[in-house]
């Protein structure tokens, strides 16, 4: 989280996944609906806005009535840069995706932690690290 911006965390903080599982539990959206589906609901939109208000310190907008969310009405095309297969897409053009975008991935840990086929150094990276003690073999 060292790279996020105060907005973000205030963001993650106010919102975060287990409060917006709740919100979409209260107002029906089913857990077993697409993610990329679910996200583009009129309910997600909703929540994003109060989010954003909450934490810029406006004023929320008006809710929504609830509505019941059918599942068989496909709000979005799918997300190009997830993991789900997109709405029309063979097995191989997924495949094919996927593998792109685990290239890119770890291509962009490269640039930002170097090209070393060494370990990065962190806490996690360090044999002689003992719990409950500092990063480095502290103990």
């Amino acid at each position: 989280m060292d790279s996020w911006t105060d907005p973000q965390i205030k963001m993650m903080r106010e919102g975060g996944n287990t409060k917006l599982r709740d919100w979409f539990k209260e107002r029906g959206v089913p857990v077993n609906m697409r993610i990329s589906a679910k996200y583009q609901t009129p309910d997600a939109v909703y929540y994003g806005k109060r989010l954003k208000a909450l934490c810029e310190g406006k004023e929320s907008p008006a809710m929504p009535p609830r509505q019941p969310v059918d599942i068989s009405v496909d709000y979005s095309r799918g997300d190009p840069a997830g993991k789900e297969k997109l709405k029309g897409e063979s097995d191989e053009q997924y495949i094919a995706r996927q593998r792109k975008l685990n290239e890119a991935a770890k291509e962009r840990m490269r640039q930002k932690f170097g090209g070393s086929s060494q370990s990065m150094g962190g806490c996690g990276s360090d044999p002689s690290y003992q719990p409950g003690g500092a990063c480095g073999g502290g103990g």
